[in-house]
């Protein structure tokens, strides 16, 4: 598994967080979204991943349709 890969899947085991996603910012800043289930959460996430910053989504629990 490549580090990238495995960063990520580092992110995705952190109980709450629901989802990883790319998104920019007005200013045109590359930034990782990670979804939250719940704001606690927030302080389990690191601040960056893949040399990018990191925005919390608090999102609440995902369910499958």
């Amino acid at each position: 598994m490549n580090d990238r890969r495995a960063e990520r899947c580092r992110f995705l085991a952190i109980d709450g967080v629901a989802a990883l996603d790319h998104a920019r910012r007005e200013d045109g800043t590359d930034v990782i979204r990670v979804h939250v289930t719940s704001g606690p959460v927030e302080r389990s996430v690191p601040r960056e991943l893949d040399g990018h910053p990191v925005i919390i989504v608090v999102t609440g629990p995902y369910e499958a349709q």
